[in-house]
């Protein structure tokens, strides 16, 4: 289908690295984002703002993550994978090179709306180049490792010792951003994937659509980020900011449901096998999400950093 790499039969070397270049995009895709994460609470002192509002970086990664797929489909179809690929990446290293000489909050804004863009893309090709890798008949486990891969972002973040973030103003944290872009982009046109076939898929309305779904996705990631650090009888905007993603969703929606070809097909999710295929993906989403929000995240309430989350020797 266009958008989707040939399935020709590779040799053996040729699937190894197909299945490393997986081993690495995976993990790289949330990588940098968990690395913010994890140290948001440090980063906002560095950054001159307030807890709450260094909290909207990664509410501006999810929204951008989660919107970027309506529009990345199309993407590949029309202009094909390598270049979609490496102007996201090239965007993100140029961010990281924005961040590294200017790290302001402005800066670090903008870096995590490309890495949102660029984790949707990457997140894909896990499993296209795991595809690439796997024999036929094994080829419906590249959508779980695919899946599966993203998820060690957040714990290898955790392994990176504060003192070497934090050093020289959080410098190290943005040379490992530029770091992992840049290499990321040499793998990627290193050990590339099949050609793809390409056709004219944007449509006029296309824009429009985006132009409704991404700015109320960013007002209600802004809303859940921020509703559980600030009290909301006492922060009105919170309301006021649900309030206005409100339309934007709704006509959205509204739109998507009357066009003969949408961005977001909602006939096709409302099916009774995709139906029980998202409330299987919502529990293990729940079940994935304690370990991050429960146990490590009582501990670092308590003040522990990644330095006392790991085992470390002398």
């Amino acid at each position: 289908m266009p958008g989707s790499p040939y399935t020709p039969a590779l040799s053996t070397p040729r699937r190894i690295a197909c299945f490393c270049v997986a081993l690495l995009t995976g993990p790289a895709s949330t990588f940098a984002n968990a690395l913010v994460t994890t140290n948001v609470t440090s980063l906002a002192g560095e950054m001159g703002v307030f807890v709450a509002q260094a909290s909207l970086l990664p509410a501006i990664y999810v929204a951008m993550n989660a919107t970027a797929n309506l529009t990345l489909v199309k993407a590949r179809a029309q202009f094909g994978i390598p270049l979609v690929l490496n102007g996201l990446l090239i965007a993100y290293v140029l961010a990281g090179l924005l961040q590294l000489v200017a790290p302001t909050y402005a800066a670090s804004v903008m870096i995590r709306g490309v890495d949102g863009l660029t984790a949707a893309v990457l997140i894909t090709i896990t499993t296209l180049y795991l595809m690439q890798a796997l024999p036929g008949k094994y080829r419906p486990l590249a959508l779980l490792i695919g899946v599966s891969l993203p998820q060690l972002g957040t714990p290898l973040a955790r392994l990176v010792p504060v003192d070497l973030l934090a050093a020289h103003a959080w410098r190290g944290l943005h040379l490992i951003e530029l770091g992992v872009g840049l290499t990321l982009l040499s793998v990627l046109n290193l050990v590339r994937l099949p050609p793809t076939e390409r056709t004219r898929s944007f449509e006029r309305l296309d824009l429009v659509a985006i132009a409704l779904f991404v700015p109320g996705a960013l007002l209600i990631s802004a809303v859940l980020a921020e509703g559980r650090i600030l009290w909301w009888t006492d922060t009105p905007w919170l309301g006021w900011v649900l309030a206005i993603a409100a339309p934007f969703v709704a006509a959205g929606f509204l739109l998507e449901h009357r066009r003969a070809r949408p961005l977001l097909d909602f006939r096709w999710l409302r099916g009774p096998d995709l139906v029980r295929f998202i409330l299987v993906a919502a529990v293990v989403r729940l079940a994935l999400a304690e370990q991050t929000y429960g146990s490590v995240g009582l501990l670092t309430a308590g003040g522990l950093t990644n330095d006392q989350l790991r085992t470390q020797r002398e």
